[in-house]
């Protein structure tokens, strides 16, 4: 993997991890239980967590491409998975501020670029009413025992939500 910052994790009430960048930027990622996505599988319902990613202090001016970045959140979900085989990820990708095709993009690029194809992500475009969309992306092992139930759960929720604009 490349060069990556050195980060640091605690487990409660949620698992954060920080890490500081070389221009003085401090980001937090953070992974929220999101017990709800799958009302109907309980058993799926407890691995389910959203990855959050957020500045929390730094420098107010935009800083060039870094590298790092990437590359250290990539490194954090890796850890975040070998702590148990069975957690998923759930990315969103909201309209709150107009760019979540930008992001959904970004996310997937990330995703292409990180993935040592022991990995799989699907992905869903949600209508909102306001003739816009939300997109979400769920990441988990492909050794995931529950695979199937997951594969056929997600694709049950963007079916449920593709006529619900």
């Amino acid at each position: 993997m490349q060069n990556v910052y050195e980060f640091s994790s605690t487990d409660e009430p949620l698992t954060r991890y920080l890490f500081k960048t070389e221009t003085g930027v401090l980001y937090e990622v953070l992974f929220r239980a999101t017990p709800y996505l799958f009302d109907n599988l309980p058993v799926v319902n407890q691995f389910v967590y959203e990855l959050i990613i957020g500045k929390l202090d730094g420098p107010a001016e935009k800083v060039g491409l870094d590298v790092a970045i990437p590359a250290t959140i990539a490194a954090i979900c890796d850890d975040f998975f070998s702590r148990q085989r069975e957690r998923i990820i759930l990315f969103i990708c909201d309209s709150s501020d107009g760019r979540q095709v930008i992001c959904a993009r970004k996310f997937r690029d990330w995703f292409d670029r990180f993935n040592d194809v022991s990995f799989i992500k699907l992905d869903a475009k949600i209508p909102e009413t306001n003739k816009s969309y939300i997109f979400l992306s769920l990441i988990f092992s492909l050794q995931n025992p529950c695979l199937h139930d997951i594969v056929s759960g997600f694709e049950k929720i963007a079916r449920d939500h593709e006529g619900s604009k």
